[in-house]
């Protein structure tokens, strides 16, 4: 150590000596260089040199403006390492590093030596000293700098230093440099367009190091570089250009727009003329000018991009559209223009963009194109979540994305939008923490596959910090076309296979209900629960569906989400297994009630029928009794009975304070209605139709049955129990009327044509659930005209017009009946609303008067027709009494003909019945007047039987007394008069109990002799017999005599038979 401290003594005689030759001088500066290098590594050293460095300072300035160059480079070296090292620049006093500085910079710009020019800048971009001590000599360092970028010498190596002087003052002194950036920047940017690749190399470094300093550039920088670019730079660029230098063309530009900035929006005339540089590059050939035209993109969007983009709201109420808060509404016309301007901005940014990822580019360039992108994304901030943002810049490059043919060529673009459809999702699903701007930041995982093409230069993969914001109402169509991606993305074999299970982790299920409470016992549909584990096809089915419950509970016009809604439905049916997603999508139905969900059925059930439309093989959809699919389909089908049946209250609660006639939401739900009656129908057909091999009989239409009947039950009570507020939605009601009716008659028409007709072909088990299903039909049908003899539905045109089509219809129904076992449960059950109908059709329009004509001789007819046939006897011809006493003699020609022609061609042809007591009036009005048949009993007297003309005559007829007070038996009397010719012996036993009459039988027989009733004068007639009174009969004054009463032999022959 004595010898280092006796050589440091040594250098510090030989530099201070005014006598020092130069080669004692050049030695000492030698020795001293050497050892401060060697003490690099000792502390002790360095110490030692920090203590002799006080006093070598001053010799060590002077020497450095001496004028031989080997003298003053060796100074500037020692100089510069002791300006360089943090121990020994703790040493020097203040005034020294004054005198340091300010000798620097006189130096710099004032020799005429390169070298010592170079030196000079290289102690200035070396320099350790702290930066209060540097600003004060700021701008003479400044100076000096400058002149040594532009140095009087040409030398390369002097600009070199001298830009590695401005970025070491750039770290040091940021803001003082950024002000004066326009003093020293120009003469960097300008070296861009150098031809020579050195200078344009060392230019590009530095304005990469010192890019936080000036971006974005101050005013002034700006204002530099459009004078520079009018005359000079432009006429550069293009020079470049001709000479084939397009890569260098293009980096120069993107610099020049980076430093032109929010500036340049003032110059538009200026951008136009820039602008045709890309406009050269993005079109050529060479893969390597496209992508450098993407990196110098990123400079347009560093100067025209500067969130936020969307300015806030000037007060502190947020604008509601359509009672969704939007982020980026704001009032007042600078507000406005301001946002135009920049969507104009950001449309000219995207136009090449979406030029190239909608070409058939090369692959590398498409991915310099998305990573341009990805940096646009970042820079916009927390405006990325705006509306008009989304639409024009993310919406357009994930078309284009996913409209490519998923080959190997695209996979690595393809695998870059799922990165950021993965990070956007679960910045929207997962728990997140939100800062004092409740904004959430999540990084886009841009990966880069080991094996994707690589790209030079400065497009190499970046990973920007992309801020997403919670769902946004605003953005629902956005969102729901991310969902449809990753459906669409992952494989058809993972998303709905078995064996990848995923927790439905969707906080938005976790806290509905079970199953929605909507009126009704609780249905068995099944369906998920939150944490579930379930496949992906579900997950992104019940993720889809939660984002569209959102949207229609709250936002009005939803038109374009349901149309999504119904697309994707229908490619989940037909890319994944159709029986889970029915069932799953069912589920979710019920767990959300009330007139908005009806616009999600509508959705959920147009793209089910497209699928039963296009789709042939329905092995699938297998509607087996109590199979999930039956049941899956019973409940979409019950779905929006049920909600229109329990939800009245929410119908008409749209704007009660408004006439309901004219409340626009009253009109919007009636629109509904009709469309979803429409829908109803059409699937139901389609069903019917398309899946007619996949029904087995079942409870399938029992179920549906009963949810229809206790709809009705439930509608037709709040009716008839209507206030004075439920009366004013008239219309309302009618059009949810319409909508059972067109339901019922739905039902109807497709039951005559499907599988579980009567053919007479089924096995028993296959007839009882036919016959169930009729009884079900009917007992809605009957429930259903019901509803329509409430007030709203008699004083309705439109309740009239839908019981002409019940009427209409049930008689195309009764039509399909064959069977003797269903057509007896048909009447069973009908003959008795038939009856209150008929009374009715006399209130009715002429057309449903017609139609209920028809009804009534499709019934009769069906009675005849039955197989095997029906036995009219006493029994039947009971059940039927109160409809045929109606009907029989109607005053409507149409009823009274077609059910008198029936009566002739079935009771009309017996020869004993039991006529109901109901009936005899009418029968003997109808038989007097010769309309219908009352068929005469074979009599075992030969005569009778021989009389072949005695159909002619309306046969008389007596009537017994039995023991049934409703009843009496009537037997047919064969007629006497003109018979003399054919008189024959009477029967051997008439003259044995002619024997035995009793008094009262003579008594009766001689009271009764020589009268009889008068059928209109046309010949014997009725002769009625009581139990009380057997004179009562005789009391007519229009009575006969009757041979055959005064005939004992007669009477005793009837009595007999009686």
């Amino acid at each position: 150590m004595s010898n280092f401290s006796d050589q440091l003594d040594e250098i510090k005689y030989l530099i201070s000596s005014a006598s020092g030759t130069k080669a004692n001088k050049s030695f000492a500066y030698s020795t001293l260089l050497h050892l401060q290098q060697q003490s690099s590594d000792s502390h002790a050293s360095i110490q030692k040199l920090a203590r002799t460095s006080q006093s070598l300072i001053h010799p060590i300035v002077a020497d450095i403006q001496d004028d031989d160059e080997e003298i003053a480079t060796q100074a500037l070296k020692c100089l510069g390492f002791m300006i360089y090292h943090p121990s020994i620049v703790a040493e020097i006093a203040v005034d020294d590093v004054k005198l340091v500085l300010e000798s620097l910079a006189k130096l710099i710009t004032t020799t005429k030596m390169k070298a010592v020019c170079n030196l000079g800048v290289w102690c200035i971009s070396v320099q350790q000293l702290a930066a209060p001590l540097l600003a004060a000599h700021f701008h003479s360092l400044l100076l000096a700098v400058v002149h040594a970028i532009d140095n009087p010498i040409g030398s390369l190596s002097t600009t070199f230093e001298a830009m590695q002087a401005v970025m070491k003052l750039a770290s040091l002194l940021s803001e003082s440099m950024r002000e004066l950036s326009h003093v020293w920047a120009p003469p960097i940017y300008r070296r861009l367009l150098s031809f020579d690749k050195r200078e344009r190399d060392m230019s590009e470094r530095c304005l990469l190091k010192i890019k936080s300093t000036i971006l974005p550039p101050p005013l002034n920088l700006s204002k530099a570089l459009v004078k520079d670019l009018k005359p000079k730079l432009l006429t550069g660029m293009h020079n470049m250009l001709n000479n084939g230098m397009k890569v260098h063309t293009i980096q120069a530009w993107g610099w020049f727009v980076r430093l032109l900035g929010p500036h340049a929006l003032k110059n538009r005339h200026l951008i136009n003329e820039m602008l045709k540089i890309p406009q050269h590059t993005f079109s050529d050939h060479d893969a390597q000018v496209q992508i450098a035209s993407q990196v110098a993109w990123e400079g347009l969007i560093d100067a025209l991009v500067h969130p936020p983009m969307v300015l806030p709201c000037e007060t502190s109420d947020a604008k509601a559209d359509n009672g969704v808060q939007q982020i980026g509404t704001y009032k007042g016309n600078c507000g406005e223009i301001q946002k135009n301007g920049s969507l104009k901005s950001i449309k000219l940014i995207m136009t090449p963009l979406i030029g190239i990822m909608s070409t058939n580019c090369d692959v590398s360039v498409q991915l310099a194109c998305l990573n341009t992108w990805c940096y646009l994304l970042h820079k916009l901030d927390t405006s990325v979540n705006d509306s008009s943002m989304i639409r024009l810049v993310v919406q357009p490059i994930f078309e284009a994305v996913f409209q490519m043919d998923p080959d190997g060529k695209n996979i690595w673009t393809r695998n870059l939008c799922v990165d950021l459809l993965d990070d956007f999702i679960l910045a929207k699903c997962k728990d997140i923490d939100y800062d004092s701007l409740n904004q959430v930041s999540h990084q886009l995982s841009a990966k880069s596959d080991a094996n994707a093409p690589p790209i030079s230069g400065n497009c190499s993969w970046k990973q920007y910090p992309i801020k997403w914001l919670p769902w946004d109402l605003s953005l629902l169509d956005f969102h729901l076309k991310l969902v449809e991606a990753v459906g669409e993305e992952i494989e058809p074999t993972i998303v709905g296979s078995p064996l990848y299970k995923v927790p439905l982790d969707i906080k938005h299920i976790e806290y509905l209900q079970a199953d929605a409470d909507i009126g009704f016992a609780k249905l068995d549909v099944s369906s998920v629960a939150y944490m579930d584990m379930v496949s992906p096809m579900v997950y992104l089915s019940v993720l889809y569906f939660c984002v569209v419950v959102q949207s229609t509970l709250r936002v009005l016009k939803t038109d374009f989400i349901l149309h999504r809604m119904q697309k994707y439905f229908k490619f989940m049916l037909s890319s994944f297994d159709p029986l889970e997603s029915l069932v799953v999508t069912s589920g979710l139905l019920y767990k959300h009630s009330g007139p908005s969900c009806l616009s999600m059925w509508i959705a959920i059930a147009e793209g089910l029928k497209f699928y039963i439309n296009d789709v042939k093989d329905f092995s699938l959809l297998k509607m087996d009794s109590d199979s999930k699919c039956c049941f899956a389909m019973l409940y979409l089908l019950s779905y929006p009975l049920v909600v229109c049946s329990c939800t009245q209250k929410d119908f008409k609660s749209a704007n009660i304070r408004s006439s309901p006639e004219e409340s626009p939401a009253s009109l919007q739900i009636q629109v509904e209605l009709e469309r979803v009656i429409t829908l109803w129908t059409s699937l139901y057909g389609s069903m019917c139709t398309s899946l007619s091999g996949c029904f087995t009989i079942g409870s399938f239409f029992e179920d549906l049955f009963s949810i229809l009947d206790r709809c009705l039950d439930k509608y037709t009570s709040m009716l008839v129990c209507g206030d004075e507020l439920e009366l004013k939605f008239k219309g309302l009601d009618l059009h949810l009327i319409a909508l059972y009716g067109d339901v019922l008659i739905c039902i109807l028409e497709n039951f005559h044509s499907s599988e579980i007709s009567s053919d007479g072909n089924d096995e028993h088990g296959s007839n009882y659930q036919v016959s169930s299903a009729i009884t079900c039909c009917l007992k809605v049908t009957i429930r259903y005209m019901d509803l329509l003899q409430t007030k709203i539905g008699t004083d309705s045109p439109i309740g009239l017009s839908v019981a002409s089509r019940v009427y209409s219809t049930l008689a195309y129904f009764i039509s399909s009946l064959h069977l003797k076992e269903d057509i007896l449960s048909f009447f069973e059950l009908i003959s008795g609303p038939l009856l209150q109908w008929l009374v009715l059709m006399e209130m009715q329009n002429e057309s449903t008067s017609d139609q209920f004509q028809l009804l009534w001789a499709e019934t009769l007819g069906c009675l005849r027709r039955s197989r095997p046939p029906i036995i009219f006897d006493s029994a039947f011809l009971k059940l039927q009494a109160p409809i045929l006493e109606k009907t029989l003699d109607h005053p409507n020609l149409s009823i009274s003909e077609e059910t008198i022609t029936f009566w002739n061609s079935t009771y009309g042809e017996q020869t004993k019945l039991d006529y109901p007591k109901t009936l005899l009036n009418v029968l003997d009005k109808l038989w007097r007047n010769g309309r219908i048949n009352l068929h005469k009993r074979s009599l075992p007297l030969q005569r009778c039987q021989s009389r072949p003309q005695v159909a002619a005559v309306p046969p008389r007829y007596r009537v017994n007394a039995t023991h049934n007070r409703v009843s009496k038996r009537v037997e047919l009397v064969e007629d006497t008069i003109g018979g003399g010719e054919h008189k024959e012996m009477p029967h051997p036993s008439l003259k044995r109990r002619r024997l035995e009459l009793t008094e009262h039988q003579k008594e009766v027989r001689r009271a009764q002799q020589g009268r009889e009733r008068d059928c209109g004068g046309h010949g014997p007639g009725v002769q009625t017999f009581t139990s009380v009174d057997f004179s009562q009969g005789n009391n007519n004054e229009d009575s006969q005599e009757n041979p055959d009463i005064r005939n004992a032999e007669c009477i005793l022959e009837l009595l007999r038979n009686g």
